[in-house]
């Protein structure tokens, strides 16, 4: 039997693996337990330190219609993280909040 009929009965389990353990190997990187959480005290004990960046991230229109917005905070779309996550610096603290 010619590779065109067969080839792609071998490589879609391939390709369904290899996208599986690519899946696992981001999960892995971030992990929820390896991120560390803030709570609302110590946020709010924070707030005028200049190192620390607040970043809101919900959705757009609870975003605006809002009135409740922490100070300093600064809005980022979180359906496009790609487009704004490395403006900020890896090596201060950022604390990203969506409610």
């Amino acid at each position: 039997m010619p590779c065109e009929k067969r080839c792609p009965v071998i490589l879609m389990p391939l390709a369904g693996l290899l996208l599986l353990l690519v899946s696992c190997q981001i999960l892995q990187q971030t992990a929820p337990w390896e991120i560390p959480n803030m709570s609302i005290k110590e946020l709010k004990a924070r707030l005028d330190d200049p190192d620390l960046t607040i970043i809101d991230v919900r959705a757009y229109g609870d975003w605006q219609s809002s009135d409740k917005k922490i100070k300093g905070a600064v809005y980022e779309n979180p359906k496009f993280p790609e487009r704004w996550a490395k403006k900020y610096s890896k090596d201060k603290p950022i604390v990203l909040y969506c409610a």
